[in-house]
């Protein structure tokens, strides 16, 4: 196993490197593989954490920077005999995109805000870091994406896919099997009925949510993508978690009632739903059989919930409520509506709170940091990115459609997954915070400057 955590890394970063001689925004894979680092052993991929003085945030983004150098021709010549027009993304897809806009203008201003209040620019820069990066990768990846054909762009979406239904195998083997997969400490350890219960979010698959999105988007499903459901919802079922649950449900009403919606695809939609009836049902029948007292602990936190009079007595949402609540609070003593700012734990003892909040809900370092107008502002990105995805999902062209439903799966998951984890706060991928927002707005980009008929799929090319 230890050889197997060595080699594995490495030659999906040689895969990645490989395919990206034929399609460059294959290279966007070594920054996925950063971000996915503790399910895919990458972090043993030692010469891509190097200099090892600058952290994880610095690293990813320089990758970015180097791969979209190379995307976009300015340290090689161009693949296809030609140089790229869309260095910089090319125009912007309004109005969703005008958001990230007005996200960098509050930036700014409470860069500029918190500078004059405490007048400790190196600080207030270091805390700011964190937004700089979000909202720079933003730009990275979506020009990396942009650069691509959308054939290209759903080509790497479907092997990010594979890689993350491999780690989610990984994942299941460890957490169900008790293989000795990972070699890291568990987060939460138990015992129930004398079995271990452990849950390892640390070693979780990060694109669990793209992957069920994925497979539940396409028209038609093979032996490989019955297998890849199983794995995945597997993955979910043995991570323990609830919430997971209830996402993967709303992605597959999402992939049913847009086909639905479409009144020609009726026809894929009762097939779809009979396919998932008959899958759910064998998964239920596995995960009994092979995995009783690990259901039995599930359930038994199911029933937990359920059993509670309404959704906000339920415990867990009673704590996260408290953290929006104590955050609220803490800046409103200043200014609610733009929040605390840029401060360091020095400078205000709540930054030091929020930073061990906010892996239970990713809206409590939004609002500590840009107050009420920030969470107004992303809340706003997650509808209007929502709109624009279904909007895609309506073409009549298959690739606009199929990347439309996906990632209108992939934008609205994302929200529900906020209330319960950082998602795209998470402090060791802030570079990568907002892939989804940025290759939705790559292609989104493209697709208004083609025409939406059949041609258009192998068009939207830049």
């Amino acid at each position: 196993m230890d050889a197997a955590r060595i080699a594995l890394p490495f030659a999906l970063a040689a895969y990645f490197i490989y395919m990206g001689t034929r399609s460059r925004i294959y290279l966007l894979g070594i920054p996925f593989l950063m971000y996915m680092r503790a399910s895919v052993f990458f972090q043993n991929a030692g010469v891509f954490w190097v200099p090892g003085r600058f952290d994880v945030n610095f690293l990813i983004f320089f990758w970015l920077v180097i791969v979209w150098l190379l995307c976009t021709d300015l340290l090689l010549p161009a693949v296809h005999g030609e140089a790229r027009v869309r260095r910089f993304g090319g125009k912007l897809s309004l109005p969703e995109e005008g958001i990230i806009l007005v996200l960098a203008a509050a930036t700014v201003v409470q860069l500029v805000l918190t500078i004059a209040q405490h007048g400790d620019p190196a600080t207030a820069w270091s805390e700011a870091l964190r937004f700089v990066y979000l909202l720079a990768g933003y730009f990275l990846v979506r020009a990396i994406v942009s650069t691509a054909s959308l054939d290209e762009v759903l080509g790497f979406v479907r092997a990010l896919v594979i890689v993350s239904t491999g780690s989610a195998a990984l994942f299941v083997l460890h957490q169900a099997v008790h293989l000795d997969i990972y070699a890291g400490e568990e987060y939460l350890t138990t015992t129930f009925l004398g079995q271990t219960i452990t849950r390892s979010f640390y070693f979780m698959p990060q694109l669990l949510l793209l992957s069920i999105a994925y497979i539940f988007a396409r028209r038609s499903w093979n032996v490989w993508t019955i297998a890849a459901v199983l794995v995945n919802l597997t993955a979910i079922w043995i991570s323990y978690t609830r919430s997971l649950v209830v996402i993967a449900a709303v992605v597959i009403a999402i992939s049913l009632l847009v086909r639905l919606f479409k009144g020609s695809q009726a026809g894929i939609a009762l097939r779809h739903a009979v396919a998932i009836g008959v899958i759910l049902g064998a998964l239920a029948l596995g995960v009994t059989q092979f995995f009783p007292v690990q259901s039995q602990f599930f359930l038994g936190r199911i029933s937990e919930a359920t059993s509670a009079p309404s959704v906000s007595e339920v415990g867990e949402v009673q704590n996260r409520e408290r953290k929006m609540l104590t955050t609220y609070r803490s800046i409103a003593q200043a200014d609610a509506t733009l929040g605390a700012g840029w401060v360091s734990a020095a400078q205000d003892p709540m930054a030091d709170r929020v930073e061990r909040m906010q892996a239970d809900i990713v809206w409590v370092p939004v609002l500590y940091r840009i107050g009420v107008v920030g969470v107004a502002v992303f809340v706003a990105a997650f509808a209007l990115y929502a709109w624009r995805a279904a909007k895609l999902a309506a073409s009549r062209s298959r690739d606009v459609e199929l990347f439309g439903i996906i990632w209108l799966c992939v934008i609205v998951g994302t929200f529900l997954e906020g209330f319960v984890s950082w998602t795209f706060m998470q402090p060791y991928r802030y570079a990568m915070g907002l892939w989804a927002f940025a290759f939705l707005g790559a292609v989104a980009s493209m697709v208004r400057q083609s025409p939406d008929t059949p041609k258009a799929r192998e068009a939207v090319k830049p």
